[in-house]
């Protein structure tokens, strides 16, 4: 076997390692109760005719490992015959409740007339859920009086967490934040999040490869 040969191949199968660590990671999902069918009724978001504000959050905690937050989806229904947007973000634990926003998520529309559609929201930027940390997945609504709804699932019923976090529960304002309740109405959601790997650094990768060179080519001194 040639020299030129053997630097060929130990180049080749470290491109292909580098190539594979380097691919994304798979968004999975990490807490859901969806599929499954709506209801009729849920959590009205938004401004209402007496002046409240109201907010719904769903929170949870992740596991040993670091996850990239993905997308958050939900059954929403709307009554008016405009479009109405639900916004909203992924904030802070504060003694088991909503704190302050760590990141915003960009607007969702909701079809004037939907029923119990699915609607996904996505971060405004790229978004770490830490290991060990709390978090609180957070929806809100117009800055009108409107008829948006988040809705329960018809059974009930609340969402599994995956091994990568636990659940904790859902929680509801009226007055825009500054109080929560705890809430037993399970609204429709989906959160995926992939899971991070860390990638060795370009200097390892170098020295990798040297060393696999050096391996093969003393290899083929030895057999000579």
């Amino acid at each position: 076997m040639s020299k030129v040969f053997l630097r060929s191949l130990l180049f080749t199968g470290l491109c292909a390692f580098t190539l594979s660590l380097a691919q994304p990671a798979q968004a999975i999902v990490i807490l859901s109760n969806l599929p499954a069918a709506g209801s009729n009724t849920g959590t009205a978001l938004g401004l209402d005719i007496n002046g409240n504000v109201r907010i719904k959050a769903v929170g949870l905690t992740v596991g040993v490992n670091d996850l990239s937050f993905t997308s958050m989806s939900g059954l929403f229904s709307n009554r008016d015959n405009v479009v109405r947007s639900v916004t909203g973000g992924i904030f802070s634990d504060v003694g088991g409740d909503p704190g302050g926003q760590l990141v915003a998520f960009n607007p969702a529309s909701v079809a004037a007339g939907a029923v119990a559609v699915q609607e996904t929201l996505t971060a405004v930027s790229a978004f770490t859920l830490m290991a060990g940390t709390s978090y609180w997945f957070v929806l809100e609504g117009p800055a009108v009086a409107n008829g948006l709804i988040w809705n329960r699932l018809a059974a009930n019923f609340p969402p599994t967490p995956s091994a990568e976090v636990s659940y904790d529960g859902y929680r509801f304002s009226i007055d825009g934040g500054t109080n929560w309740s705890v809430s037993g109405l399970y609204n429709g959601v989906e959160i995926e999040a992939s899971r991070i790997v860390d990638l060795p650094e370009p200097g390892t990768l170098a020295l990798f490869g040297l060393g696999l060179l050096g391996l093969g080519i003393a290899g083929r001194r030895a057999r000579a």
